[in-house]
């Protein structure tokens, strides 16, 4: 909360004593939503109300964004909040982030651990929001009156289950060898959106990244589709 709300608070404060504020860009997450457990896409007028403190945290980023954008940008400045999540491209190499982690497993022969192999992510390469991003900002400077909430996820036959995406990037490794550890999730956390790509090219194109990144090819006891 320390960051996520008042840390917005605080960049607003900065940005409305500046005059020659037209476009502002307040990025959260797809996470805002109240977790209805739905298979039906979330769309920008659902509730907010974020299930654990991470999420909450940026659904109260939400409100703030929305505070100031009528009580200090109405009249001189656009202001957009933005949602998007389970964004994955090459240069992640965090632990327990599934891509990464699957191609750790696939180098080392090992199975592949999932938290929950049938939860539904919107998952899209980085490419895709930060151009979703860019253009916003520079459309409602043109038009102030585009202004407003926008989801930033792929297409509904774009959208995969963690499974999925993990075949993906290790296609030749059996599904049952792909684990399930029992932790809090969600298990469908799907938005509606514009035109975008879905799971599947962002994954075959972070496994491409990844591929040249090492510099070499990967022999057949460990393939990577």
């Amino acid at each position: 909360y320390d960051i996520n709300v008042m840390g917005t608070v605080h960049l607003l404060d900065c940005l409305r004593k500046t005059e020659a504020l037209r476009s502002v860009v307040v990025v959260t997450t797809d996470k805002v939503y109240a977790n209805q457990e739905q298979t039906a896409g979330y769309e920008e007028t659902a509730p907010l109300d974020g299930y654990d403190p991470y999420a909450n945290s940026k659904s109260c980023q939400e409100l703030v964004a929305g505070c100031w954008a009528r009580c200090f940008f109405a009249k001189r400045a656009a202001l957009s909040t933005l949602r998007a999540g389970n964004v994955i491209g090459g240069g992640d190499f965090a632990k327990h982030r599934i891509l990464p982690d699957c191609i750790r497993a696939a180098l080392a022969g090992t199975p592949i651990l999932l938290r929950h192999p049938h939860g539904i992510r919107p998952y899209q390469h980085v490419l895709e929001p930060l151009s979703a991003y860019l253009w916003t900002a520079w459309k409602q400077w043109e038009e102030p009156t585009l202004a407003g909430c926008y989801n930033v996820a792929p297409r509904t036959d774009g959208i995969v289950t963690n499974g999925a995406l993990a075949t993906t990037a290790d296609g030749r490794r059996k599904r049952d060898q792909i684990s399930q550890r029992r932790q809090q999730f969600c298990g469908s956390m799907a938005y509606t959106s514009a035109k975008s790509w879905g799971g599947h090219h962002a994954g075959m194109w972070n496994v491409r990244w990844k591929k040249r990144w090492l510099g070499r090819r990967f022999g057949s006891s460990k393939a990577i589709s």
